[in-house]
């Protein structure tokens, strides 16, 4: 019994802490990082600042922690989709790209956090220090697969952290687009661009390319209901 009761105090302090969390999220995108405050998370969350404090102690806290979520939810997503990508250095770029536009992780919200982040100085020290060696490991894997490409057509590898790093650039300019354009600029739209510019870089691999951007844009099927 006194398991039982101690387990279920465990998933509500979790449950808790996750609404705080999605509450400080809400808060950074409408309000960003100076202006959100202990008073506005809780106003989101439907809580009093003393429940807050019991869970985080201070905003820098509750920044944080909000911060690495985001940032595990975004490693977890490409790590995932290269798991269940071929060997082919065109398959796991693609799978990246997508991750990158994945709808779990890039909404108008979580968007709107991570340029919250990155525009204030103040908060840059805190994400190179949570997100710094996510982002290294991602910018690897990417170079080590536009390296692969490049032997593959008979090219030099040297060039191959370039074309990884401008890859990155787009996709974080295709989410700007998303973040200010969203009324007429959709994720599919991002993807679609993402893609094209990939057969601009790889022109060989044009066919692979576009068979795995039509499989990636097609329109979600429904259920049977």
């Amino acid at each position: 019994m006194a398991l039982k009761s101690a387990l279920n105090r465990e998933r509500t302090r979790d449950a808790r802490r996750h609404q705080i969390l999605d509450a400080a999220l809400d808060s950074i995108s409408e309000n960003g990082l100076s202006d959100t405050t202990l008073a506005t998370v809780a106003k989101k969350a439907g809580l009093s600042q003393a429940s807050l404090v019991f869970h985080f102690k201070s905003k820098d806290a509750l920044l944080t922690e909000a911060l690495r979520s985001l940032n595990d939810q975004y490693d977890n997503s490409w790590k995932e989709a290269l798991k269940n990508a071929d060997d082919h250095p065109v398959d796991r770029i693609c799978k990246m790209i997508e991750a990158y536009f994945h709808s779990s992780v890039c909404s108008r919200k979580r968007i709107g956090v991570w340029f919250a982040f990155w525009g204030e100085a103040k908060a840059q020290p805190m994400y190179l220090q949570i997100c710094g060696d996510g982002d290294q490991e991602r910018c690897d894997v990417m170079t080590r697969e536009c390296a692969r490409l490049l032997e593959l057509i008979g090219e030099s590898t040297e060039g191959a952290e370039d074309v990884a790093i401008m890859i990155d650039g787009l996709c974080d300019g295709l989410m700007q687009s998303l973040l200010i354009n969203y009324k007429e600029f959709g994720r599919k739209d991002a993807m679609r661009i993402a893609f094209g510019q990939l057969v601009r870089l790889f022109p060989s691999f044009e066919d692979m390319i576009q068979v795995y951007a039509d499989r990636a844009l097609a329109p979600a099927k429904r259920k049977a209901s």
